[in-house]
């Protein structure tokens, strides 16, 4: 502690800190190498009788520079987040800057280095300008020290790329004619696209996607690809073209067989082509029952059998790029279940014989019966002969012991000129063996092959079921009591006889002695029924018809 001397009536003690006070004028002086350490200090001022007046104590302190301020710098550059494609917004991240006071941030978006009008926003979304163009954004940092900018890398700036989203037909050009054009563009999906082709002399505008193919060079399904470009990328789609020598005009061949279907069987086909010659033929219906369709590349014609039809035409024509041809054909769809219980039934069968027509009556009891003639085959012709699949009747029959086939089903049947040919199952009794015989038969009628012949136990005067079923070339056939369950099949051949035929029973009368049969039911089975269709209505089973006349 020290005591200052003292002038007039005040005295003063400096308590603290490098200072000295002069007592005449009360002025504290300070060291200016303790003013640049800074130092604090304590004064008491006292009066002639020593007494404390007052005291003050005083800090000083060297000025803090840093209350001067710095300009902005960048710390952490700025980037953009976003994916390049057009329409879909980038988003600039400015980055971390330092300075003080903190600066304030300026944004600049750019195309290509150039400024865009009006983007100053944090967040730019690119428009078709900016299609295949690189975008950034200046940032500006400023403060009352200064200002500086940083630039974000540039974004390359797309659109979606292109898709294949369809197919382009192959095709077919006759030479010398009219070059062929191929709209390709609906094979594409995508903005801005550009069209480019190579393969088959082709041609393409850049901008509609108009494919021009030359025909004056002969070529053999050669490969075409347009292709289909933008910013974002390209993809392409491949066709063939074939350049041909004129062909001759399509030619109507031979006839096209009528068919008859059963009702309620799905979708029968019947195969056109057969009936045009011609080569790079198209086919096409031009009158067909509701629900037909056919195949443009076969001819291949599919009709349904869910509704009844009555010999309904059908007209098939053929094209090539030298004219057109037309074939017709009838088509049949009938129920398939006949029991011969009304008169009205017998008109479904009628027969082909080698002698004395037959006799063919109704019987009161609900079935028909067939006398047949003294000598030689007779063949039953059942209106409802449908092609393929399993036809069986429920038959009886009554002959002499000189009678060796008293009943058979005869199918694929065809007669011409006095000839028949076709395939026929017999009930067979020879030297008091009884067995079932298959047969198939020429066009003379009289010339046959056997292709199968089975043990099988025959009883007259008992209901039987005697079936065939075909399927192609395969032939199958039984014949077994109608109180037996059905065995397998008694015989299984392979025949040459494919061509279309009707169906029926039949008997062969032998030394003036003629088989009585009973027919109770006829029907047609899809391949592979076990069970026979219902009968069709106004029809009558046996057991209701006895009802009925009761």
């Amino acid at each position: 502690m020290v005591t200052l001397p003292t002038s007039g009536s005040l005295g003063f003690r400096v308590t603290e800190g490098e200072i000295s006070v002069d007592p005449a004028t009360a002025e504290a002086r300070v060291a200016l190498a303790a003013l640049e350490a800074g130092i604090a200090l304590s004064l008491t001022v006292y009066d002639v009788a020593g007494v404390a007046t007052a005291r003050w104590r005083l800090g000083l302190a060297l000025e803090d520079e840093t209350e001067a301020g710095t300009a902005p710098a960048a710390v952490r550059a700025p980037a953009l987040a976003g994916t390049g494609l057009l329409g879909a917004e980038v988003t600039l991240d400015p980055g971390e800057w330092s300075g003080s006071p903190a600066p304030s941030l300026g944004f600049r978006w750019l195309r290509d280095g150039a400024e865009i009008d009006g983007a100053t926003a944090a967040t730019y979304r690119p428009a078709a300008a900016d299609d295949a163009t690189a975008i950034s954004c200046r940032v500006t940092a400023s403060n009352a020290s200064g200002s500086a900018r940083a630039e974000t890398p540039a974004l390359a700036i797309r659109r979606t790329a292109p898709v294949a989203s369809g197919r382009i037909g192959d095709q077919a050009l006759v030479h010398g004619a009219a070059a062929g054009q191929v709209a390709v563009a609906p094979a594409f999906t995508g903005e801005a696209l550009v069209f480019s082709v190579a393969g088959g002399g082709a041609t393409v505008d850049p901008a509609s996607g108009a494919v021009t193919l030359p025909t004056g060079t002969l070529r053999a399904a050669e490969t075409v690809t347009v292709t289909a470009t933008n910013s974002g990328g390209a993809t392409s789609v491949a066709f063939r073209v074939t350049v041909a020598k004129a062909a001759a005009g399509p030619v109507a061949v031979g006839t096209l067989p009528g068919v008859v279907w059963p009702l309620a069987e799905g979708s029968r086909t019947v195969s056109a082509q057969a009936g045009f010659a011609g080569e790079g033929l198209a086919y096409a219906l031009e009158a067909a029952p509701a629900g037909a369709t056919i195949a443009a590349d076969s001819g291949l014609v599919t009709i349904p059998t869910g509704t009844a039809l009555a010999a309904t035409k059908v007209t098939v024509r053929a094209s090539n790029v030298a004219g057109s041809a037309t074939q017709s054909f009838t088509v049949s769809v009938q129920g398939v279940v006949t029991v011969f219980a009304t008169a009205a039934t017998l008109a479904e069968m009628s027969f082909v014989t080698d002698d004395t027509p037959p006799a063919w009556t109704l019987d009161p009891a609900g079935f028909a019966r067939l006398a047949v003639a003294s000598e030689g085959t007779t063949h039953g012709l059942w209106t409802r002969s449908a092609g393929d699949g399993r036809y069986r009747a429920l038959v009886r029959w009554t002959a002499g012991t000189a009678v060796d086939r008293p009943v058979c089903l005869t199918t694929r049947l065809a007669r011409s000129n006095g000839n028949y040919a076709g395939l026929r199952f017999d009930a067979l009794i020879s030297n008091g063996t009884s067995m079932v015989e298959l047969r198939q038969y020429s066009g003379s009628g009289s010339t046959s092959i056997q292709l199968g012949l089975a043990p099988v136990a025959l009883a007259s005067e008992t209901w039987t079921w005697i079936e065939v079923a075909l399927d192609g070339a395969t032939v199958r056939a039984r014949l077994y009591p109608e109180t037996a369950a059905a065995p397998d099949w008694q015989i299984v051949a392979t025949t040459t006889r494919l061509e279309a035929g009707a169906a029926g029973i039949g008997g062969y009368g032998r030394w003036g002695q003629r088989p009585q049969i009973d027919i109770r039911r006829i029907e047609l089975l899809p391949l592979g029924a076990d069970t026979p269709l219902a009968a069709a209505a106004g029809e009558w089973t046996l057991t209701q018809n006895a009802e009925r006349q009761a």
